[in-house]
């Protein structure tokens, strides 16, 4: 199947928000489409809490009602802002969960396909998330281009960062009162954040209540560079890899899918020998390499990757690392000691086109973007065969190439 075919069908389940049924015909229907190119393929059944929306909406409101609290009750106040910043914290960190735990737990699907060659040295994991996000006031583009200010200050953090930072200042300022017995001065201060925080409570509603976005470039797009490539790489196999696919569901409730896809295959894979290559939002822009992302803290991807992406991007691509103040589902093999790398487009502000709002839809798809990733990541992962494996173990660099017909 074509990728504007594979883009079309999969935009065609509509309302794919993460633990939805149409989310799960989705994944049975890849599952099905992989199978029909002869490789193997599992919808892997899930059971995931993608509300991160009402769960950010909590913490902001339990840090305003911690900070009330900490103006009569400096103790109580500081505990349940503390409680506060670390669930948060190790929410959007994708480290643990606190306050998620409340959240209802629903169906999802990871689709799994190994490669066909599982005795080579090393492995390469195509990943590309499925479902579609909720758009929301929060994700609202300016129709003005961003001034310099604005996109250097957008690389400190994104809008949810914000929150947490809010959260943070106001514990710092909550501990600042139990040692100075409080001042009218402190209270002012605190007034800025609490205003910001009660904001964010409505914003995350918001986001609850707002419509699926039809999920055309973000993230249609990648799943159908990933089959493409799929399909190129099975016609003309790398030498010392072997390849798989990997489609994670729920990665729009903060990479649920991923977190679960690693749990359940970490056994199957030495971190020493596995490169992931995490495809998002390339349906239209200019093809570019991530060198860092995630919320609140900035994780970095494998430096061997990051020189390789450098060099292959050629006819007039990007050759900067791009930093990413969010998290996508090539975060989460960092967490786990794995190299890993994603790759997504951007427009000439180094924005993703269409993030998340109403507009990222059919019409929108530009062929020679997600032809142009197709091409910068078979070129990526052919770089990782021929020159970070043989590197990596010296025995295969003396390894004869195959003879060509």
């Amino acid at each position: 199947m074509a990728p504007l075919e594979t883009i079309e069908r999969l935009v065609s389940f509509h309302g794919r928000a993460p633990g939805t049924k149409a989310e799960r015909r989705a994944a049975d229907h890849l599952a099905a489409e992989l199978r029909e190119l002869g490789r193997e393929a599992s919808a892997e059944r899930i059971r995931v809490r993608p509300a991160y929306h009402i769960t950010h909406a909590l913490h902001a409101a339990l840090a305003v009602f911690g900070t009330i609290l900490s103006v009569r009750t400096p103790v109580l106040g500081a505990i349940v802002l503390l409680a506060v910043a670390a669930s948060m914290a190790g929410d959007l960190t994708a480290r643990f969960y606190l306050l998620r735990l409340l959240m209802p737990r629903v169906a999802s699907a990871n689709v799994t396909s190994r490669g066909p060659n599982p005795d080579a040295p090393a492995r390469v994991v195509l990943t590309a998330h499925y479902d579609a996000a909720r758009t929301g006031v929060i994700f609202a583009r300016r129709k003005r281009p961003p001034g310099r200010l604005l996109r250097n200050l957008s690389k400190l953090g994104g809008p949810i960062d914000v929150v947490f930072w809010a959260v943070a200042l106001e514990l710092a300022l909550s501990v600042l009162r139990l040692f100075t017995g409080g001042s009218t001065l402190l209270t002012t201060i605190q007034f800025g954040p609490t205003v910001l925080l009660i904001g964010a409570v409505i914003l995350f509603v918001d986001i609850a209540l707002s419509d699926v976005v039809p999920g055309a470039s973000d993230n249609a797009a990648g799943v159908a560079a990933v089959q493409e490539l799929g399909r190129r790489l099975a016609a003309d196999p790398p030498l010392h890899l072997d390849t798989w696919l990997v489609f994670p569901g729920s990665a729009e409730g903060h990479m649920l899918g991923m977190r679960r896809w690693i749990r359940d295959h970490e056994g199957e894979l030495d971190p020493r020998r596995t490169f992931f290559v995490n495809v998002v939002a390339v349906g239209r822009g200019t093809p570019r390499f991530v060198g860092g992302e995630g919320f609140v803290v900035l994780e970095q991807h494998d430096g061997r990757l990051v020189d390789l992406s450098r060099s292959v991007a050629t006819g007039g691509l990007e050759s900067t690392p791009l930093r990413l103040r969010f998290g996508t589902d090539g975060v989460i093999p960092v967490l786990r000691g794995f190299s890993s790398i994603t790759v997504c487009c951007t427009d000439e502000h180094d924005r993703i086109p269409n993030h998340h709002r109403p507009s990222d839809s059919l019409d929108q798809i530009q062929p020679e973007a997600v032809e142009q990733t197709i091409a910068f990541v078979e070129a990526l992962v052919r770089g990782i065969d021929e020159r970070i494996v043989p590197a990596m173990l010296p025995t295969l660099a003396a390894r004869p190439a195959p003879a060509s017909t």
